[in-house]
C-alpha cells in the first residue's frame, strides 16, 4: 500500500469513526411525511405517545398532526387542521394533561384580492379527533401578524403582534386569554410594543407562572433587537414589567425558544445572537421569573440558526442547524449536565445531501425525541424527519429523581375541598397563596398520610376564604412546583 493511499485509507476510517461517534445512542433518520414543502415542526413527548405538528408552507398552507403511539417505530396518519378556503402557518402545540391543543395563525381569502388574518385553534382529548377550527376573533377582525397559544387546564392563552399601530405610532403586542375553551374571551391587554416586526413570540406556563417571550426593537430602551420577557403570577390578570433579557452589547438577538423543568418549575429561555448565524445564549429562572440567572454562553462558532432547547433536572440539551459543519447545514447538538455551566462537545446530528433546519426536542420516560424539516433527495422539498437518543438521559439528572409531577390537585375547580397529592410518598411543605402573593395557609404533608391532603379553603386562622383564584406552591427532594387552584363557592 503506498503512503498517498495508506493516508486516505485512515481518513476514511476516522471519518467513520466520527460518524459513529456522532450518532453514539440515537436511532436512524425516519421521514415521517410525504408531500413536500413540510416545516417548522414541534413535538410532545409523553410516555411512548409522540405528538407532531407543523405546516406546508406551499400548495394549500395546512397545519398538519401527527402521532406515533408507540416511541416513535411507527405513525399514524396526518391528520389537517385548516379549513377549506383558509390558510394556515405557524403552529403552536401544546399538551396539558390528556388534552392536547394547536393553535395558529390563520388566513381566510376574500374575494378578489383581500384576506382577513385571525387565530384559529383545535383541540383534542387523546389526539386521534380533533375538534373544528374556531377563531379567537369574529370575521371582521384583522388584527394579527404574528401570534402564539398555550393551553393550561380550561384556559386558553394568546398572544399576538398587531398589524395596527396605536397612540404610540408602533405596533401592540396583545395578550387575551378564554377560561372555558374559547366559550368566552377576556378583553385584550397590551404587553408591549415594537417598532418593527417581531422575529420570535412564544408563550407559555412554568412552575405556576405565565412567561411571554418575544424578539423586538423594543420600545424605548435599545435601536436592536432585543430577547424580551413578560411574566404573570396570576394567569394573566397581572403582569410584570418587561425583562431584556439579551445582554450582547448590540447585537441583534432573534428565534427565541424555551424549555420548562417539569420536575422543578425552572424555565430556560434561548435566544440566536451575533447576527445571523449566530450563536445560542440561555437565562435561567429558578422562582417563576421575578429574578433570572446570568447569561449562558452556549456556542462561540458564530454560525448556528433555528436553536431549541429542553431541560430536565440538572441536564440541558441544545440542538440547532448550523452552518459551519457542511455545505449545507446540518443540525448542531450540545449537552449539559450542570445546569449550564459546563457544555460537552457539539455533535454532529444529520448528514444529508440536502438541508436540515428547525430542530424541536422533547424529552420524556428516559428518551430525547428530536423532529426537524430536511430537503435531502429523493423529495428536495422539505419533508418531517425524526429520531430519538435511546440512551438512558434520566441518569443525568443528577440526585433528583425523575418525575413529571411533583403535585398533583383534585378537583380543581373545586367548590368545599380539594385533595393535594405528592409523587413522593413521603410528602413536603405546601403553602397556599392568593392572587396577590399573600401567604394564606402552610399545610404539611407527612409520610403517614401516604403523600396527601386535603384543603379545605380555610385560611391559618381557620375562617373559609373568598372565591377566586390561588396558588399552591409544594416543595419536596424533587424540587419546587406551583399549581393554580380555582374556588368556586
Amino acid at each position: 500500500m503506498s503512503r498517498l493511499s495508506g493516508k486516505l485509507f485512515l481518513i476514511v476510517v476516522l471519518s467513520a469513526i466520527l460518524y459513529a461517534l456522532s450518532f453514539a445512542g440515537w436511532t436512524e433518520d425516519m421521514r415521517i411525511t410525504e408531500r413536500g414543502y413540510e416545516i417548522y415542526p414541534q413535538i410532545i413527548a409523553r410516555n411512548d405517545t409522540l405528538h407532531v405538528a407543523w405546516f406546508q408552507i406551499a400548495g394549500d398552507n395546512l397545519v398538519s398532526y401527527m402521532r406515533s403511539i408507540d416511541g416513535g417505530e411507527t405513525w399514524g396518519g396526518v391528520i389537517d387542521l385548516v379549513e377549506d378556503n383558509h390558510r394556515g402557518v405557524w403552529p403552536d402545540l401544546t399538551l396539558n394533561g390528556g388534552r392536547a391543543m394547536i393553535g395558529w395563525f390563520d388566513v381566510e381569502p376574500v374575494y378578489p384580492n383581500d384576506q382577513l388574518p385571525n387565530i384559529a385553534f383545535s383541540i383534542s382529548n387523546r389526539g386521534d379527533e380533533w375538534s373544528m377550527p374556531e377563531y379567537v376573533y369574529d370575521s371582521e377582525f384583522e388584527g394579527p401578524f404574528i401570534t402564539a397559544t398555550t393551553l393550561s387546564s380550561d384556559t386558553i392563552y394568546v398572544v399576538y403582534h398587531a398589524r395596527w399601530s396605536d397612540s404610540t405610532g408602533t405596533k401592540p403586542i396583545i395578550f387575551l386569554y378564554s377560561p372555558d375553551l374559547g366559550a368566552s374571551w377576556s378583553d385584550p391587554y397590551t404587553l408591549g410594543h415594537a417598532i418593527i416586526y417581531l422575529n420570535s413570540l412564544i408563550i407559555a406556563e412554568c412552575g405556576g407562572s405565565l412567561f411571554t417571550v418575544w424578539t423586538s426593537v423594543p420600545v424605548p430602551e435599545s435601536t436592536t433587537f432585543e430577547a424580551i420577557v413578560r411574566v404573570s403570577h396570576d394567569g394573566g390578570f397581572d403582569w410584570d414589567d418587561k425583562i431584556i433579557l439579551s445582554e450582547n452589547g448590540g447585537r441583534p438577538a432573534q428565534r427565541a425558544c424555551l424549555a420548562c423543568n417539569r420536575a422543578t418549575g425552572e424555565l430556560a429561555v434561548g435566544w440566536m445572537d451575533y447576527n445571523y448565524p449566530g450563536d445560542l445564549y440561555i437565562r435561567i429562572t429558578s422562582d417563576g421569573g421575578y429574578t433570572w440567572e446570568p447569561q449562558l454562553h452556549v456556542t462561540d462558532h458564530h454560525a448556528i440558526a433555528s436553536p431549541d432547547i429542553e431541560f430536565v433536572g440538572d441536564t440541558l440539551w441544545a440542538v440547532w442547524d448550523d452552518r459551519s459543519i457542511s455545505r449545507n447545514p446540518e443540525l448542531g447538538f450540545r449537552k449539559s449536565v450542570d445546569r449550564g455551566q459546563s457544555w460537552g462537545p457539539i455533535e454532529r446530528l444529520t448528514y444529508a445531501e440536502g438541508s436540515s433546519f428547525d430542530p424541536w426536542l422533547s424529552y420524556d420516560n428516559g428518551k430525547l425525541h428530536l423532529v426537524w424539516d430536511d430537503s435531502r433527495p429523493p423529495h428536495g422539498a422539505s419533508e418531517i424527519y425524526y429520531k430519538r437518543w435511546e440512551a438512558d438521559v434520566g441518569i443525568d439528572e443528577g440526585n433528583k429523581p425523575k418525575v413529571s409531577s411533583l403535585l398533583t390537585v383534585y378537583p380543581n375547580p373545586f367548590n368545599s375541598t380539594t385533595v393535594m397529592a405528592y409523587t413522593d410518598l413521603e410528602g413536603g411543605d405546601i403553602e397556599i397563596y392568593n392572587i396577590a402573593g399573600q401567604l394564606v395557609k402552610e399545610l404539611r404533608v407527612r409520610g403517614s398520610q401516604e403523600g396527601k391532603i386535603t384543603w379545605d379553603a380555610t385560611d391559618a386562622a381557620g375562617e373559609k376564604v373568598s372565591s377566586g383564584i390561588y396558588f399552591a406552591r409544594a416543595t419536596g427532594i424533587a424540587g419546587a412546583q406551583t399549581i393554580k387552584l380555582v374556588y368556586l363557592k
